[in-house]
């Protein structure tokens, strides 16, 4: 039998020729005398050796071996198979941004074609404008001038004839300066650069790990935390935003107040606000705006520090009726529900833009009642309590989406869940829906008498409806 041409690994140079069965071990002769001299089944490896390849040890192991190795090469193969994968990922990965770059360049580059030739069409008709104004003036200005000229003439009767001319003539040049001022704004133009372009293009996209990809929300369970009074009496709860520190700042409009709930959803504190409020949100740290109706059916925004006091601050006036405020950060911006439209303000009350219509021209909402967005990219979601729809908008004013149900009969308030999972309030029915990413029902969420506000605690995962009555639910939230 041909002896094994391994060494020990304690006694280097020494040939293994010994086995110890109580160890399991294959040793050397310095091992037994050493390492092993208290072992009663020492054996030497030629003898122990002996009919091997015949024994079941052997075939068992030899095919434990194969078996192993076959999963280890299956294993490999795979692990090549995900190597080339993600290199086919990459490639593809770049060609796409490739081509989106070239679809972007292209847009852009007819964007400014196209303004261009706005632009010099508006320059040649102010032009044209402006040389024809010219040419009247440079006749009117040679008329005058040869008058003035008749006026130095020395006979009476046609001096006389002269004046009566010039007269006219002045009423004819007043006349037309006259015009000339009224019509000064159609030789003018101006071309405003959409700087919202630069400012949302923060990037082309991001990359999600396939971790991420499997960690999708696929829906939400809700389980009651408690039920917590904030008014004596009955009261219409109409908006519920959560600050940084876990505080809340609520909307009864009943009171005509502004309430400040601490973190256990007790009242600590209370503002009249001299009208009825119909949302409140976060604008910042210690600061939320509110949408208010006066008893003349006045509507206005209104900023409140909800820090140390509750103070009212800053106002501003609001066109027409409106049910909502929401604060875009990203963009500084407040969003109002605004009846048949959505308008962007400025903090100070500038109005930016309206979204009415769409690219087709046709009527947005009939009634924008209240408003979110999603956090994971720039849609905003918009109920509509006459359409009995909740409509999925781009911050550009494109439909998305629209979502409508059968049983779905007054929607109020939305709320968006991390996963983009949408809850939505029905007044009417009593219920609040659970929406997908793509405008799908997954169900039924809770039933709620009168739901009216929601919010979303994402510190602890804690969902604050408000209703028609005096009390604020709260229920802790688990995903699946």
């Amino acid at each position: 039998m041909n002896m094994p041409t391994e060494r020990c690994s304690v006694h280097n140079g020494k040939l293994i020729d010994m086995f110890c069965k109580d160890h399991d071990k294959v040793c050397c002769s310095a091992c037994v005398a050493i390492k092993h001299r208290a072992c009663e089944h020492v054996e030497s490896l030629p003898d122990i050796a002996k009919g091997i390849q015949d024994s079941k040890v052997y075939t068992d192991t030899k095919t434990s071996l194969q078996n192993v190795l076959t999963r280890m090469e299956k294993e490999r193969n795979t692990r090549k198979d995900k190597l080339r994968n993600v290199d086919q990922q990459k490639d593809e990965l770049l060609e796409d941004i490739d081509a989106f770059e070239t679809e972007l360049i292209r847009k852009i580059n007819e964007l400014s074609k196209t303004s261009k030739e706005q632009i010099c069409s508006q320059h040649q008709r102010c032009k044209n404008k402006i040389e024809y104004n010219l040419n009247v003036l440079e006749n009117v200005i040679s008329t005058a001038t040869a008058s003035v000229q008749n006026l130095l003439d020395k006979n009476e009767c046609q001096l006389f004839m002269n004046v009566k001319t010039s007269k006219e003539l002045i009423k004819d040049c007043e006349a037309l300066l006259n015009d000339l001022s009224a019509g000064k704004t159609t030789e003018e133009f101006k071309f405003v650069l959409n700087h919202e372009i630069k400012r949302n293009l923060t990037s082309l996209g991001f990359v999600q790990s396939s971790d991420e990809v499997a960690q999708v929300v696929k829906k939400y369970d809700a389980s009651l935390y408690g039920r917590f009074l904030i008014n004596p009496k009955y009261c219409e709860i109409t908006g519920i935003c959560v600050m940084d520190d876990g505080t809340l700042v609520i909307a009864d409009n009943t009171n005509s107040q502004l309430k400040k709930l601490n973190e256990t959803y007790a009242v600590e504190r209370r503002i009249d606000v001299r009208g009825k409020p119909y949302s409140t949100c976060k604008v910042g740290p210690n600061e939320v705006a509110t949408v208010l109706c006066s008893q003349c059916y006045n509507y206005k925004v209104l900023f409140v520090d909800v820090g140390v006091k509750m103070k009212p601050g800053t106002t501003f006036d609001i066109n027409g009726q409106a049910s909502s405020v929401s604060y875009d950060a990203k963009q500084d911006a407040l969003f109002v529900c605004n009846k048949n439209q959505v308008s962007v303000y400025t903090k100070s009350g500038v109005l930016l833009r309206t979204y009415e219509k769409n690219e087709y021209d046709i009527t947005l909402f009939q009634f924008a009642t209240k408003l979110s967005f999603s956090a994971s990219n720039d849609v905003m979601f918009v109920t509509d309590r006459r359409d009995k729809e909740l409509k999925a908008l781009t911050k550009h004013g494109q439909a998305v989406w629209i979502f409508t149900d059968p049983y779905l009969e007054e929607p109020r308030d939305v709320c968006v869940l991390p996963g983009d999972i949408i809850l939505l309030s029905d007044y009417e029915s009593n219920n609040v829906l659970q929406i997908d990413s793509s405008g799908k029902k997954i169900g039924l969420f809770l039933e709620i008498l009168r739901p009216l506000a929601l919010a979303f605690n994402k510190e602890n995962y804690r969902l604050i409806v408000g209703n028609c009555s005096n009390e604020i639910q709260v229920y802790s939230l688990s995903r699946k």
